[in-house]
């Protein structure tokens, strides 16, 4: 199963999102600058000069209207002008207090006001106040709404200062809101949800991110992160499940190494699935796999040698195998040919026959993985919800919840 860092990536790239909002043009300060500034006291000189480039000029001009205005009207012009000039001349620290006045006076047209409140998170990064700059889009945020960029700005900054719970929370916010919004959030966000999980030493929502972002971004890196999910569990054990990690992976459109497919035979083997690892076997016999390794061809062979053999003894056996489990009404060996009719291709006949047995008393664990493969059986026989319903009530501590879980994504591609 990969590195977690398969998934993290470390580097710019992560934090792309954190760059969205200052690489703006302010363009929602500027235009209202000079169409505002009429006021008696501010000459026509102070525009011409802020037009023409004269910033130093424009402000001391500014500066001596500013003083001797008359009311709240005229200083909210003389300061619309002023923007313009502080935008102009890159004077962000200065331009931002002179936009807080402006929306504490009560005299900013409500629509206007929506734009400013969201670009003082643009000016207040830039000026380089981190901590006002995400107020700011938490404030905004709360007033109008959801706002995508804003919220992954925030998770991208809290990344960026380490502050992983805050992080996760707003990357979280932002990617919800896209959906209900019926948007596909950017993978990058996905990533910065995965890292402040990870980061944050949260695995519950690392692997929740995970599962979340593969439905939506398949990929062999996140197929193989959550079927290896079922490896951290306290009752895992290989003998069980590793076959069915393997099918899962299948399923996903991984493509399996030579040696994974043999280990997948081998599984198949020890749970005296002849059929199945037959069904393995013979491609990488046509495709040369199999002897691709000089030294282990001969070995190799005598696994393909044996699963033809086992599979032809197996075929003539199955018909009583299935009347005998009948007639015993054994809850596990009606589990055990149920699966061996599932090697063989009898999807139908063997959803039956795991039904037949969830029917009986099972151990818990067996009950698990019965309702695991009846699952599996259902989707291969085309009944696609019953087969969602039925991994949807596997509960297991073991891995195979963990893997029902992944079946389900894949159910739903």
């Amino acid at each position: 199963m990969p590195k977690h860092s398969a998934i993290l990536k470390r580097g710019t790239s992560i934090l792309a999102a954190a760059a969205i909002l200052i690489t703006g043009s302010l363009s929602g300060l500027a235009p209202a600058s000079i169409a505002h500034a009429n006021p008696v006291k501010v000459s026509r000189q102070v525009g011409e000069l802020a037009q023409a480039g004269d910033n130093k000029g424009a402000l001391l001009k500014l500066d001596a209207a500013d003083a001797a205005a008359a009311n709240a009207q005229e200083r909210y012009q003389i300061a619309s002008v002023r923007r313009y000039v502080y935008v102009q001349t890159k004077a962000y620290s200065k331009l931002a207090p002179v936009l807080e006045s402006q929306l504490a006076s009560g005299l900013m047209p409500d629509s206007e006001a929506k734009t400013v409140r969201r670009e003082l998170v643009q000016v207040y990064d830039r000026a380089g106040d981190l901590t006002k700059a995400i107020n700011a889009a938490k404030n905004y945020i709360n007033t109008y709404g959801h706002d995508a960029d804003l919220s992954i700005y925030v998770a991208a900054k809290a990344l960026e200062t380490k502050d992983y719970k805050a992080a996760a929370i707003w990357s979280k916010k932002a990617i919800d809101g896209e959906r209900a919004a019926s948007r596909k959030a950017p993978e990058t966000w996905y990533r910065i949800r995965m890292k402040s999980a990870y980061e944050g030493k949260d695995m519950a929502s690392y692997y929740a991110a995970i599962e979340d972002v593969a439905a939506i971004y398949p990929n062999e890196t996140y197929w193989r992160a959550l079927v290896g999910k079922a490896r951290t569990e306290p009752g895992y054990t290989p003998e069980r499940l590793e076959l069915d990690e393997f099918r899962v992976l299948i399923a996903a459109g991984v493509k399996l190494t030579a040696e994974e497919k043999l280990g997948m035979a081998e599984s198949a083997f020890e749970r005296e699935l002849s059929a199945e690892a037959l069904s393995i076997l013979e491609p990488m016999e046509k495709s040369g796999e199999l002897k691709a390794d000089a030294s282990k061809a001969a070995r190799n062979q005598r696994l393909l040698d044996k699963a033809k053999t086992d599979t032809e003894a197996d075929r003539k056996a199955l018909a009583s195998i299935v009347s005998e489990a009948r007639k015993k009404a054994d809850g596990q060996a009606l589990a055990n040919v149920a699966e061996m009719s599932l090697a063989f291709g009898d999807a139908k006949g063997a959803a039956e026959l795991y039904t037949a047995a969830l029917a009986k008393t099972l151990d818990p664990a067996t009950a698990a993985t019965a309702r695991l493969r009846l699952g599996i059986a259902q989707f291969r026989a085309g009944d696609v919800a019953g087969a969602k319903k039925t991994w949807a009530s596997v509960k297991a501590t073991d891995g195979t919840q963990d893997i029902a879980k992944v079946w389900t994504i894949v159910a739903a591609k």
